[in-house]
């Protein structure tokens, strides 16, 4: 019941959204620039892979003939914006970049991966935290603040009790042998590490189930501020190879910004360590 009172009682999370939100806005900022040499193959009029639509106009704005035509002043807002929420962070500016964010996801979605999605779960609970703010709160406001980090934690367990549990119900990833699969697709393999990997039989064994068995047990070790802080270490070495020796170098700085929401760092306005 106490932890239960410091959730409208105390601000628990606040320097772990201030260093995850400037990590990710810095990220997709620089992420939407690297873009921007191929913003019309994506986002034009023409763009190489079409959205089949399947989301209102309200989400997919790009989806509308006028607006689409000019894409490229809907990107310069959003990197407007992720200026502002960057230097001078608030909830509407927060708001704002997301909805940028998930419009320009939605009209690109079938050339996105699962780190994207996740962003735009994650900012959408996060756009109601304004833990930055200086002015005095509410314990509504206190108890909003913490329930979304606590909601976008739950979401990336989720993730990976997800992708663990979907493993399971296939033969490769029981049987070690899925990565060898991944190892001769050179879509999402790089070609100087992969004709080595492929002759490794002992090691894609070991990797394969490695990977299975992290992705089962993260959703819950990560709960325990005693094992916490080896799971995420564990998870950075993990997603580094990932983008390392598959190329999915966006996903694997998604993940490793994503952790900052489980750090357990001393909250310096209430001099509390959130113990979740």
């Amino acid at each position: 019941m106490q932890w239960i009172d410091k959730l409208y009682q105390q601000e628990l999370y606040s320097e772990q959204v201030k260093l995850f939100r400037k990590w990710m806005y810095a990220f997709l900022f620089i992420y939407t620039l690297i873009l921007l040499p191929a913003a019309a193959d994506i986002w034009g009029e023409n763009q190489l892979v079409a959205f089949p639509g399947a989301v209102s106009s309200f989400l997919n704005i790009l989806s509308i003939p006028f607006l689409n035509k000019n894409f490229y002043w809907i990107i310069a807002l959003y990197l407007v914006a992720l200026l502002v929420g960057f230097f001078k962070p608030n909830r509407t500016i927060h708001f704002i970049i997301w909805y940028l964010y998930i419009n320009l996801y939605y009209n690109a979605a079938a050339v996105q991966n699962g780190g994207n999605n996740l962003v735009a779960l994650v900012l959408l609970y996060l756009a109601i935290n304004n833990s930055e703010s200086n002015q005095s709160k509410t314990p509504i406001d206190i108890l909003f603040n913490n329930l979304s980090v606590i909601a976008a934690r739950i979401q990336i367990a989720m993730m990976y009790a997800v992708a663990g549990i979907y493993k399971l119900t296939g033969e490769t990833w029981t049987n070690g042998t899925a990565l060898m699969y991944v190892f001769n697709n050179p879509e999402y393999s790089l070609p100087y590490f992969s004709g080595w990997m492929r002759q490794q039989f002992w090691l894609i064994d070991i990797v394969t189930n490695t990977t299975l068995l992290f992705q089962l047990i993260f959703p819950i070790a990560v709960w325990f501020l005693s094992v916490r802080k080896y799971v995420l270490w564990f998870g950075t070495l993990f997603h580094i190879t990932i983008a390392l020796y598959m190329g999915i170098f966006d996903f694997g700085i998604i993940m490793l910004i994503m952790y900052y929401l489980f750090n357990p760092c001393k909250n310096k306005k209430r001099s509390t360590t959130a113990s979740l």
